[in-house]
């Protein structure tokens, strides 16, 4: 059987959802992450790895660090 995964951040697609979109959400909506594709900490370029502690941690695509 096929996982659907989804295309911003790899994650296995709940019903068809990404589990980690609502944290993408909050993470620009506070300036941790940006929906500019220029900025260096645009949203395309992290996955989300889960939560720690009440933070949710992204991990830089490129980097493979948890730098926002």
């Amino acid at each position: 059987m096929r996982e659907d995964r989804c295309a911003r951040c790899g994650s296995i697609l709940e019903n068809g959802a990404c589990p980690g979109q609502k944290q993408f959400t909050v993470a620009i909506e506070e300036g941790r992450l940006s929906e500019n594709p220029d900025a260096p900490n645009y949203a395309g370029n992290y996955m989300y790895m889960g939560n720690d502690g009440g933070k949710d941690l992204f991990k830089n695509i490129d980097t493979r660090r948890y730098d926002v």
